[in-house]
């Protein structure tokens, strides 16, 4: 009984450590109490792949499209240049009163084809293309491999809860019932309440994994692989 209380003080100053972090991080005052939900909640399909929801991906799109401007840009360097003025003058007496001036300039890249700048910028946006295809395959193994692990651990929570437990609360209920008639001792009851107790702790870790895995499988699709 002695070593009973001791662990479950040593428990109870770890429970309210916990409770302080959690506490601090979601913005909360220290000392509130946290409320857990009775049941969780089914897990999330990832699907496709949405860029919108990857940060480095994102990134990505938009370099590829700023590359693909630099081309455009580069390439246009490459075709004459075409430029238009107009003037249209009034009140310049005793020369005129109105009065026009039109002129058209072509600009021809003639010692330079501007080659080796379209092909700068066509290999960067071609590497950046690259980039993300492979960073795009990484994200996806990722995901999908951290959803294969949350699916296994939704299993495996839900095997506790809907079978594992239930059973055992019929075999504790029986245990009390066999000590109450005088059927068994003292020490199969205790036996009976020590294993229910143990599957009701591993019961709740499966929850702590399962709800670990759910945390992981969101990294993977908004962050990308681990370092």
């Amino acid at each position: 009984l002695a070593a009973a209380e001791n662990e479950a003080t040593a428990l109870t100053g770890e429970l309210a450590a916990s409770r302080a972090e959690l506490n601090a991080h979601v913005g909360l005052p220290v000392e509130a109490l946290t409320v857990a939900a009775d049941d969780l909640a089914e897990i999330p399909a990832p699907g496709a792949l949405d860029a919108r929801t990857n940060a480095a991906l994102a990134v990505l799109d938009r370099q590829i499209a700023e590359s693909e401007a630099k081309v455009a840009l580069a390439r246009a360097q490459q075709v004459p240049d075409l430029i238009l003025e107009g003037t249209v003058t009034h009140g310049a007496e005793p020369d005129f009163v109105w009065g026009y001036h039109a002129a058209v300039a072509v600009i021809v890249p003639v010692f330079t084809r501007h080659t080796a700048a379209v092909q700068v910028q066509q290999a960067t946006l071609a590497q950046m293309r690259a980039q993300r295809a492979a960073l795009s395959r990484q994200v996806n193994v990722g995901a999908f491999a951290a959803r294969a692990r949350a699916e296994a651990s939704r299993r495996a929570y839900l095997r506790y809860r809907d079978d594992i437990l239930p059973d055992s609360r019929t075999v504790e209920a029986m245990a009390e019932e066999a000590y109450r008639a005088g059927q068994t001792g003292l020490p199969a009851l205790l036996e009976a309440l020590r294993a229910a107790r143990e599957l009701r702790q591993k019961e709740l870790q499966a929850a702590a994994d399962f709800e670990s895995a759910l945390a992981d499988l969101e990294q993977a699709m908004r962050l990308g692989p681990k370092p």
